[in-house]
């Protein structure tokens, strides 16, 4: 039993069971509320039978990646950095009593390889707690033959909690020539996920613009992609770096819905329901990261293979202006 101190016991019937209403019946229901769907596009008289004749709670099914295989798809790691990672980038999401963050790997083609995913438990409020973040943000990554590459760039989300003290740490970086930007999210089609640059805000600190959309849309497709190589996503099973059947799921957490608005079809991103969708924002942030940095890869290639650990960090980074 699931649940052995419960002394009350609950039952669910929906129409089938009915003596008042035939199986003939329910079947016409159905085939009407189909029908209804097929001529208008509207979701409604199939949410109704769902809701009163099964007596089930009604979801709406979009595109999303398949949770089983994306857990099954995990991989153990040998060190801290798989070869065939040429770049670290990472993403930082401010809540109210934590950092979450997640490393990536890059190589070829944006095939990515998941790193480390962290949960720092904080009070943004403090400074103390943004210099956590900036020492857990310098340190290095070693592949198994020895040579390492730290993170060369970091997003962090400036647009839900503590923005002030956001902007305040992300001057002090800019200060420091580190390349951790800030970045706000944009729902809504037709914005690329780098949209552009902006410097209004409170300290004129440098933000980009993300057409958050757009960034799901392209990790979608990267998830669904099966074999190893360009645009495939792999996830370690090593315990250590958090990549766990909820953060599987959190990633996985929205589906791209196409609905009807007078006739006509428009596709928008739906939160699933009881599920975070941290790990999907934090991977949108390190993949503007990444097409921030826009890296040479052949050039990579070879100062990894060489041994050169990673960027300088007196390089310049050349950011195209957009918008």
């Amino acid at each position: 039993h699931l649940f052995p101190n419960n002394k009350k016991r609950g039952f669910h019937l929906n129409e089938m069971a009915s003596a008042w209403r035939s199986w003939e019946e329910i079947i016409a229901d159905f085939k009407s509320a189909k029908e209804d769907f097929k001529q208008t596009g509207s979701h409604e008289a199939l949410k109704v039978f769902i809701n009163t004749a099964l007596g089930e709670t009604w979801e709406l099914q979009g595109k999303s990646a398949n949770d089983d295989s994306l857990i099954e798809r995990r991989e153990t790691y040998a060190a801290d950095l798989p070869e065939g990672v040429l770049l670290l980038t990472a993403g930082v999401d401010v809540q109210d009593d934590r950092f979450e963050v997640e490393v990536v790997g890059w190589g070829k083609g944006f095939e990515s390889w998941g790193i480390q995913y962290q949960k720092i438990y904080c009070n943004p409020a403090k400074e103390q707690s943004w210099k956590e973040l900036e020492t857990f943000l310098e340190r290095e990554y070693f592949f198994e033959k020895g040579n390492g590459l730290i993170i060369a760039a970091t997003c962090i989300d400036t647009g839900g909690h503590h923005t002030d003290e956001s902007y305040q740490f992300l001057k002090k970086m800019e200060r420091k020539n580190k390349r951790i930007y800030g970045v706000k999210g944009m729902g809504g089609a037709g914005f690329p996920l780098l949209y552009k640059e902006s410097r209004n805000t409170k300290n004129k600190v440098r933000i980009f613009l993300l057409g958050v959309d757009a960034g799901k849309e392209k990790l979608l497709a990267r998830l669904q992609i099966e074999e190893k190589g360009a645009g495939y996503c792999h996830f370690p099973s090593n315990e250590e770096r958090n990549y766990d059947e909820k953060y599987m799921k959190g990633l996985n957490s929205e589906q791209l819905i196409t609905t009807f608005v007078n006739g006509r079809p428009k596709a928008k991103w739906v939160k699933k329901s009881g599920v975070r969708n941290e790990p999907l924002d934090l991977r949108n942030y390190a993949t503007a990261a990444v097409e921030i940095l826009n890296p040479k890869w052949d050039s990579l290639e070879k100062k990894v293979n060489a041994g050169v650990n990673y960027m300088k960090k007196s390089e310049k980074v050349q950011v195209k202006k957009r918008g």
